[in-house]
């Protein structure tokens, strides 16, 4: 004959007091205990658990554990500014750089970026302060003022660099790309804004420009991350393959 449960009202485990016996019980005939824990939550929790220590809290103390782990290694940016922004919360969502933080703009605005962003001072707002920059000096972002524009071409290669981006030829070899990788990107299989990425950029390797095998297909976000990283103009394959293993890690 089985013997009388075992009566532990009172009892403290940890952060948790027994409160009472439950009907409820598992397949081996344990019983569960509700208990009620220092921050005030209530846990149900199998007597086996409580009296071998394995449950010491509502999970309120795992939590603050990890996050006294993270405010150590400088994971936790909640709260602190870099320079317009103030990191809120993490975004649940992660990048080739890491994973990413709701940020507040000081103009009002949200915006999400990486831990190495912030603390390397890369990413300082939400983009106000570079649309204010050029509001300021009455300048727009194209030609010259535009991030991607090359000084070392003279107006004939300029001109002829633009036949080639807009002619029947790129047309073509951009398609059989797309194509080839069933117009996916081939980062993230996402089909998104999918563009041909030359692996050894278009202005620096004339001879690749309509190179099928130094064509890759990238999905928007993929290729803003990608220039991002590695700036635009004379890209290389290798920039690629770096930014591919950091990805896939």
């Amino acid at each position: 004959m089985a013997g009388k449960p075992k009566d532990i009202t009172g009892q403290v485990f940890g952060r948790l007091t027994a409160i009472k016996r439950l009907d409820r019980q598992t397949k081996k005939r344990e019983y569960f205990w509700l208990c009620k824990c220092e921050c005030g939550k209530y846990t149900e929790v199998r007597i086996g658990k409580l009296s071998k220590g394995e449950t010491r809290s509502c999970g309120c103390l795992a939590r603050e554990l990890t996050s006294e782990r993270k405010s150590k290694s400088g994971l936790d940016l909640t709260g602190k500014r870099f320079d317009r922004l103030v990191a809120i919360k993490p975004s649940g969502k992660k990048n080739y750089e890491g994973r990413l933080w709701v940020c507040k703009c000081d103009c009002g605005n949200y915006t999400e970026a990486t831990a190495r962003g912030l603390n390397g001072g890369r990413i300082t707002s939400c983009g106000c302060k570079r649309k204010e920059h050029i509001t300021k000096l009455g300048k727009s972002n194209k030609g010259e003022n535009n991030p991607a524009y090359n000084h070392t071409l003279t107006d004939d290669e300029r001109t002829a660099t633009l036949f080639q981006r807009t002619s029947a030829q790129y047309q073509y070899i951009r398609n059989e790309t797309l194509k080839r990788d069933n117009f996916k990107c081939v980062v993230c299989r996402s089909n998104k804004h999918i563009v041909a990425h030359h692996l050894d950029g278009f202005d620096k390797h004339k001879g690749k420009r309509f190179d099928l095998d130094n064509l890759v297909t990238l999905c928007g976000d993929c290729h803003k991350e990608f220039h991002h990283a590695f700036g635009y103009g004379g890209n290389t394959r290798e920039q690629f393959e770096n930014y591919l293993r950091t990805k896939k890690r």
